[in-house]
């Protein structure tokens, strides 16, 4: 029964599994983000867990041996026994268990290879602790095969059992046995060390300063509806409620300060990763910001498209040339319009004393300090976005354009707008993760070097751009994976928090104290973000002194310019953008 038992748990895991993902309903995604929580829950008292789990493994194995040496001695190995066929029940149980686990096995190594590349160690340790658990429930309570092991394998036999033995089946459950066994060990042995914390842990995040829990203001956030125009809507499939879309405002709480002049607050724009419109996946990113004086404004865009409307409708549209980014920048492009109108007063999507609530009596939205960040897809989107801020008369004393793990940006001609007008004191970071299986870092190279020459026009200044590679580091215990989903709040680790949480505190901290003329603090805040120095490049040490892998740091990714050449260190240096 055991041995039809595992495969249909097994198969209660994948079967759903496998229907989710072949339908497209994004439950690799769901899956992968449920583990990192998961995954990230122990690994803040990872050596409490390790001594409940393995204790209780311990106590549930000695039990069961204690059992069998029991009923050896006591001459009670009696098949058509109680016990015997209580542990029958057991025995298909723990079958169905530990087939499961195989299950969570599979998707584990199949989603590591493409999310955590080696990030946790605590999931493969309970699988496999799991898995080896059940081996050992279903050989002590196989009174047959104890039987078996007993007389064939010690090479010892006992007059008193009661049973003939089957040889050829209980060889085959030997070897079925041992299978599982040796893989639940596999996985569980290498974790235990980490586990017991014994090997080196890193330093969380900076005690003080940039990047540290230390905020100037506390925040609040609003919601408001992003009311897209006719055509635009008629290519997105309903998303939320009511089937609107939203823009999420994140505002510092100025009215809880006394200030002596009156407020200035910058603005900063977040465009989200592909399938990201969840807010909250950005949450800790958004507040970050805002808790610096900055108001951020989060546009939700539509994942899911009607492809065929955007076929009929749209010139010259094509699967392959971009068509489909028109309705996604165009929605963030209507939500960022939509929201500054709120902020400044032009429309009534937000009331004004919830503002002076939150804002103070006497503030002003500084239009000409902006900071426009972009994930993944979103990091894409900034080469259309700024050059629109500019087009609109924006920032026109600071600009910060921040991409994290870019994807590639639209070559629609009416997105490809170009970077020639991008103002001389421009600053821009491209952020490229060592684990990246997303999105190339090459892409984020190219992306540089068109920000950096201007489209080939007349070049920023070098100590203003910067491209910044954030090096993966499996020294100790948690692992410090640079993986694509580093920004999310679902992946909040030391290379987080120093290579990226802290550049955009002082990238907001630069805007605000350049709004109220604070020179001095304006320059420090600089030196986190802009040429490369130990601000920006260190990522603290593990506990017994080493260094976490700096950030490299470049102003020619590619090389051509005498550089270091970084295109050679990622994962697929073979991609077309790691070319040059």
């Amino acid at each position: 029964m055991t041995f039809t038992a595992g495969p249909f748990g097994f198969l209660l895991g994948m079967v759903p599994f496998l229907i989710g993902f072949l339908t497209g309903s994004g439950i690799e995604f769901d899956k992968a983000r449920a583990t990192n929580e998961f995954a990230r829950a122990l690994q803040e008292k990872h050596q409490l867990y390790f001594w409940i789990t393995f204790s209780l493994f311990l106590i549930i194995v000695g039990l069961f041996l204690f059992h069998y040496i029991y009923n050896v001695k006591k001459n009670k190995f009696n098949p058509e026994s109680k016990t015997n066929q209580f542990f029958s029940y057991i025995r298909i149980i723990t079958a169905i268990c530990t087939g499961y686990l195989v299950y969570e096995l599979v998707i584990y190594l199949l989603i590591n290879e493409i999310y955590y590349h080696g990030a946790f160690l605590t999931i493969p340790y309970l699988i496999g602790l799991g898995i080896t658990l059940g081996a050992c429930i279903l050989v002590f309570t196989d009174t047959k095969f104890m039987a078996f092991l007993y007389q064939s394998v010690l090479k010892q036999k006992k007059q008193n059992i009661l049973y003939s033995i089957n040889k050829s089946l209980n060889y085959a459950k030997l070897g079925k046995n041992c299978i599982v066994l040796i893989l639940g060990l596999i996985f569980m042995i290498p974790s235990i060390f980490p586990m017991v914390g014994i090997t080196p842990n890193p330093d969380v995040q900076p005690e003080s300063g940039y990047g540290s829990t230390d905020r100037p203001y506390s925040v609040s956030k609003i919601r408001i509806e992003n009311k897209l125009p006719a055509d635009i809507a008629s290519y997105v499939y309903p998303d939320n409620e009511n089937s609107s879309w939203y823009s999420y405002i994140y505002l510092p709480n100025l009215a809880e300060k006394s200030l002596d002049v009156e407020s200035q607050i910058p603005l900063a724009f977040f465009l989200h990763g592909y399938g990201g419109s969840y807010h909250m996946e950005y949450d800790a990113t958004l507040r970050t910001l805002a808790s610096r004086g900055v108001a951020v404004i989060f546009v939700q865009y539509a994942t899911d498209l009607n492809v065929e409307v955007i076929l009929d409708n749209l010139e010259n549209a094509s699967t392959t040339n971009s068509a489909d980014y028109y309705v996604r920048y165009n929605m963030t492009w209507n939500g960022i319009e939509n929201s500054v109108d709120a902020l400044v007063g032009n429309n009534t999507l937000i009331d004004q004393e919830d503002l002076t609530a939150i804002l103070g009596e006497s503030y002003q939205i500084d239009l000409s300090r902006i900071m426009i960040m972009g994930h993944s897809y979103g990091g894409g989107m900034t080469l259309f976005i700024g050059p629109q801020v500019i087009k609109q008369g924006w920032a026109t004393k600071q600009l910060i354009i921040d991409l994290e793990a870019p994807w590639f940006a639209s070559k629609w001609t009416t997105h490809d707008i170009g970077l020639s007008n991008l103002p001389n004191y421009t600053i821009v970071n491209v952020v490229g993760y060592e684990d990246d299986a997303t999105a190339s870092p090459c892409i984020g190279m190219s992306h540089f070097e068109r920000f950096y020459s201007r489209d080939d026009s007349d070049p920023l200044n070098s100590s203003q751009v910067s491209y910044l590679y954030i090096q993966s580091d499996r020294y100790g215990f948690p692992r410090q994976i640079a993986t694509h989903y580093l920004p999310t709040d679902a992946l909040i680790n030391t290379l987080a928090h120093f290579g990226y949480f802290r550049r955009l505190d002082a990238m907001a901290g630069f805007l605000t104290a350049d709004a109220y003329n604070q020179t001095s603090v304006a320059i420090e805040a600089l030196t986190y973000f802009t040429n490369g120095g130990t601000h920006v490049t260190w990522m603290g040490d593990w506990s017994d002194g080493t260094p976490i892998k700096p950030i490299l740091y470049s102003i020619d990714p590619y090389g051509k310019r005498g550089g270091t050449n970084i295109a050679v260190l990622v994962l697929d240096p073979d991609h077309e953008e790691c070319q040059g």
